[in-house]
C-alpha cells in the first residue's frame, strides 16, 4: 500500500511485487499496473489486524492486476467480505489467484471489466466465487473456477444479479464441483457460451432472467445441465449435454 500511496507513483505507473507473502489490505486508487511474479509465488493475504475485510479494493478506472495471488479475507459467517473487489470501470485482471475468501472476485457496479486466465479456488461451503452485481460489458474468460472440496454441493461458481447486470459474457471458463456452475438471478441480456460445466448440482441456472443466451457450452455429470425458473425469451442453442442426471434442461414456470 506504501508504494501506491507514494506520491512519485502516478497515474500509468507499474508497480512489481516481488516473489513473496504479504499481509496487508489494499486500495488502489490511482491507475496503476500491480505486477507479480507469478500466482505461485507472489501471495497477498488480509492483515491479521484488520481480518476479515476485503484484501483488494480497486476504486480507480483501467487497473491491471496481474501474475499474483490474493488469499483469506472472511466467511459469511463474519461477512460477504472479497478478495479482490472492483468498483473501476476498464480494469483487467489476469493470471492471478483468489482463494479462501466468502466472495472471492466481485465486480459491484463495475463496467467493462476482464478478467482471464485466472484460477479461483475455495474449499469452503460458503462462497461465491465470481460476483458480479450492477456490472455491465464484462468479459469473464479462460478462468478455472472450482470447489476444491468435494464431498458436497455447495456455494457459486458465477453469479449475475440484479436487473444492472447486464451485456456480460461469460465464456471458455471451466467450471466445477458448486451447487450453481452459473446462476443468474433478475438480469438479462448477458452471454453464458462454451463453457465447460461440470460436477455442479445445478450446471446453468437462471431464475427470473430473460433474454439470455446460454450456446455451445459442454454441460456433463451435473444433476441438473440448464434449469430456469420463472424465466423467459432465452436463447439455449447448441449446447452438449452429457450425465446429467435429472435434466438436461428443466423449465419451472418458464417459456
Amino acid at each position: 500500500q506504501g508504494a501506491i500511496n507514494d506520491a512519485d507513483t502516478l497515474d500509468g505507473h507499474t508497480i512489481e511485487i516481488p516473489a513473496c507473502t504479504y499481509y496487508e489490505n489494499i486500495t488502489v486508487n490511482k491507475r496503476l499496473t500491480l505486477q507479480g511474479d507469478g500466482m505461485i509465488s507472489t501471495n497477498i493475504y488480509n492483515a491479521p489486524s484488520t481480518c476479515p475485510t476485503d484484501v483488494m479494493t480497486v476504486t480507480a478506472n483501467n487497473v491491471i492486476i496481474r501474475n499474483l495471488a490474493v488469499y483469506g479475507c472472511g466467511t459469511n459467517s463474519t461477512g460477504p467480505y472479497c478478495g479482490i473487489k472492483v468498483t473501476g470501470n476498464n480494469c483487467i485482471i489476469e493470471g492471478a489467484m483468489a482463494a479462501e475468501c466468502y466472495r472471492n472476485i466481485y465486480l459491484y457496479g463495475a463496467s467493462g471489466t476482464i478478467i482471464r486466465n485466472c484460477w479461483v479456488i475455495t474449499t469452503w461451503d460458503t462462497v461465491e466465487e465470481i460476483t458480479l452485481v450492477g456490472a455491465t460489458d464484462s468479459r469473464i474468460y479462460k478462468n478455472r473456477i472450482f470447489r476444491a472440496n468435494t464431498t458436497n454441493k455447495v456455494g457459486y461458481g458465477i453469479s449475475l444479479l440484479f436487473s444492472g447486470t447486464q451485456r456480460n459474457v461469460i465464456y471458455s471458463n471451466e467450471i466445477i464441483n458448486h451447487k450453481y456452475g452459473v446462476y443468474a438471478y433478475g438480469c438479462g441480456f448477458n452471454e453464458i457460451s462454451t463453457n465447460d460445466i461440470n460436477n455442479d448440482e445445478n450446471g446453468i441456472y437462471l431464475e427470473y432472467c430473460g433474454s439470455v443466451d446460454i450456446i455451445g457450452n459442454y454441460i456433463k455429470d451435473n444433476s441438473y445441465g440448464v434449469y430456469l425458473k420463472g424465466s423467459s425469451n432465452n436463447n439455449i442453442n447448441r449446447n452438449n449435454f452429457e450425465t446429467n442426471n435429472s435434466n438436461n434442461a428443466y423449465l419451472d414456470n418458464s417459456v
